[in-house]
Formats: C-alpha cells, structure tokens, sequence
C-alpha cells in the first residue's frame, strides 16, 4: 500500500539529520548489470508525517537542491521505487533522512537494491538495509567490523562508508584471519558525504583474502557496510557493520539453518566470532528450538584479533558474545 502520495517535492536539507541508509544506487555495475534502490518508509503513530530523504556522495554531498520530501500516511507504506532517480547528480550515494511531526524512533526506513541485467530483467536476489540513526551509530575512536566474502574469487567486497556530520577521516583496515593488518587507507568525507570502495582488495592494492575482514575507524561517527557481489550473477547481499558490545548482555542470530532447500540445495550457517581484546577469550555457542529448549553448546577459543569461523551443522545460530541462541528450525 502507498502513502498518501509517493510525488517528491525537493525541499530544504532538515537542520538535524536523524539518520542515514548507507548504501543507495542507480547506476551501471560490472557484466552490464544496472544497479537500483527502492526505499521503504512507514509509520503508525500519526495521520501524516514527513519524511524528508537527501542523498550525498563524496563529490556530491547532500545539499539542498538534492534533497526530497514525502508524506507517510498512518499505517501505509510508501515505496517510491528507483528512489535516486531524482537525485541525478549522486547516484550512488548515502541516503539521509529526517521525520517531521514524529520522533525518528517512530518512523522506519528500508531499502532494497539491486541489479537489474542487460535485458532489462531484474535480479533474483538484492541486499536489503535498514535506516541506522546517528543516536545509535558508535562513538568516534570506535572500530567497526566487516565481514568480508568468504571466498575471494567467487564474490567480490565492497567496503562503504556514510558521513554523518562534519568532515572527518576514516581509515579502512583490512585484516586477514589470524588478525594480521594486510591493508589500510584513509579517506576523507565531506560532511554528510559517503564513498564506497569498490573491490576494496583492488582498492587497497592488496592480495585477495579469504574469511578476511575490513575495519573501519573514523574522527566522528559513521556508518559503515559490506555489500558482497556474485562475480557470475551480479546479485549482491549486506554486511551491516558491528562494535563491541558489553559482553554480559550477548548477541544473537536470530535464524539459522543446516537443512535440504529447494532444488536439491542445501541451507547452512556460518558464526563468525572477532576478539578485539588483548588476550585470548572462550565464547559459548548454544542452540535452541523454536520452543526455546537448549539442543547443545559448543565452546571455542578466539585469539586477540583473530577470527574463528564455526559451521553450525544443522542449527540455527543466534551468535552471542558470551552465548549464541539458536531455532534449530527453519519454516
């Protein structure tokens, strides 16, 4: 269901920036597949609020000629598709956004993207990121961790990177499994400006690497992400970055699965664990069914700044820090 209407009106960037999606697109990629961003925006707490979405890059920050507004009906759903068709000098770009009339709490913003082939066919997978607000980013000093493809030949890594606020330096690390620095650049982003490295191992000037991860580390908050590509099919997924948490409060995965799929395939879950202490930590996995039974546990060792990689055959893994709940169930 859309919103009252989904007809942008280019307005004033708002003076308070509530959030961004860190990743937004309508451009060419690799193999002539097209690139594109449908946003999702809903609320439920009044009849109309506005929401008002910039979009910025690192040679076009949001600005106010490149800036739009749309109403959101109570309980509707606006869903402009190729939303940064009316952002023509950015794409691709960060979005920024802002609620008029409701908390930013209140109101929740998607999106999707995605690759559309050379014969004008959509793809059958996209990435899928949700609205971060400045409030919950991490503090600045903080680094945030990335996963990147498992397989470094098959899938290619994108690192990106959104500016929220002034100008300020952001330095990408790229570490290796045993934690070792293989790469690292700084970059500069105007303020509410965003860049994406693209392949960042070619980026970097580095050798590929397998189960390796990148770190970004910034002067101010950020946001940051992976988007992984299949190098045959151009269809991408999200690595939404992570921080340390307060390991007493734990992480978790909410579905996971080891179990036949359609056409013969079958589903798997990898837990990937990162230490960024100065000494060797234990981390508890445990499994539960959908009735929330514990199935079992596993303990496993993680070094300082290395990563373990952990197949969870036939659960579902909830990671935590110091325990993981898992459905051992898909449905």
């Amino acid at each position: 269901m859309l919103g009252f209407a989904t007809t942008p009106v280019h307005a004033e960037p708002p003076s308070s920036i509530h959030g961004t999606v860190a990743m937004a697109a309508d451009n060419p990629g690799k193999h002539g597949m097209h690139w594109r961003t449908q946003l999702w925006a809903s609320q439920e707490a009044v009849d109309r609020a506005m929401l008002r979405v910039c979009a910025g890059n690192e040679a076009h920050p949001a600005a106010a000629s490149e800036c739009q507004q749309f109403p959101v009906a109570k309980g509707k759903v606006l869903t402009p598709e190729n939303v940064l068709s009316g952002f023509p000098l950015t794409p691709p770009a960060a979005l920024y956004f802002s609620w008029d009339g409701i908390p930013a709490e209140q109101g929740v913003v998607f999106t999707r993207t995605y690759t559309v082939a050379p014969n004008g066919q959509p793809g059958t997978f996209g990435q899928g990121a949700h609205g971060q607000l400045l409030t919950t980013l991490p503090a600045a000093g903080v680094s945030q961790i990335v996963p990147l493809a498992l397989d470094a030949l098959t899938f290619r890594s994108n690192v990106g990177i959104a500016n929220l606020g002034s100008a300020k330096t952001v330095t990408v690390r790229v570490r290796n499994t045993q934690g070792v620095v293989v790469g690292e650049k700084a970059y500069t982003l105007p303020a509410f400006g965003w860049r994406q490295l693209n392949d960042v191992f070619l980026e970097l000037g580095i050798a590929t690497y397998s189960y390796s991860f990148a770190e970004p580390f910034g002067t101010a908050p950020f946001a940051a992400y992976a988007s992984i590509a299949d190098n045959t099919s151009g269809d991408p997924t999200t690595m939404p970055a992570k921080w340390a948490y307060d390991a007493q409060r734990g992480l978790f995965i909410p579905v996971a699965a080891r179990l036949p799929g359609y056409t013969g395939t079958q589903w798997r879950t990898d837990a990937v664990a990162i230490n960024w202490q100065g000494a060797e930590k234990e981390i508890l996995f445990s499994s539960r069914c959908r009735t929330g039974t514990t199935t079992g546990t596993q303990t496993h060792g993680c070094w300082s700044s290395t990563r373990t990689r952990r197949s969870s055959h036939g659960r579902t893994s909830s990671a935590r820090s110091t325990a993981s709940t898992i459905p051992k169930e898909v449905s």
